[in-house]
């Protein structure tokens, strides 16, 4: 286990729900080289789009572009992603 603060985590670039937080539904606690950072994301209660669909759709296309050139630990700037890939919660 990892503490940082009042957080404990299981290992590094690993998302966690945070469901007492008041505005952050999830934290990571991000690591690429030595530099470490502490990120929340999501808004507690957001439900999101399905795969597939017409609104999903649009959003991936409309921000396609950011999703070029990005470094190691490029997943990190698309929390969506991340955390669908380890199933903490369905966007």
């Amino acid at each position: 286990m990892i503490k940082r603060g009042k957080e404990e985590f299981s290992g590094y670039n690993k998302p966690k729900a945070t469901p007492s937080h008041p505005t952050k539904s999830h934290v990571v606690l991000a690591k690429a080289g030595d530099e470490v950072k502490l990120i929340r994301f999501g808004q507690q209660g957001a439900t999101g789009s399905p795969d597939g669909t017409k609104r999903n759709e649009a959003f991936k296309a409309r921000h396609a572009k950011n999703r070029q050139g990005q470094d190691e630990r490029g997943v990190l700037d698309q929390p969506h992603q991340m955390v669908a890939r380890n199933n903490v919660i369905s966007l």
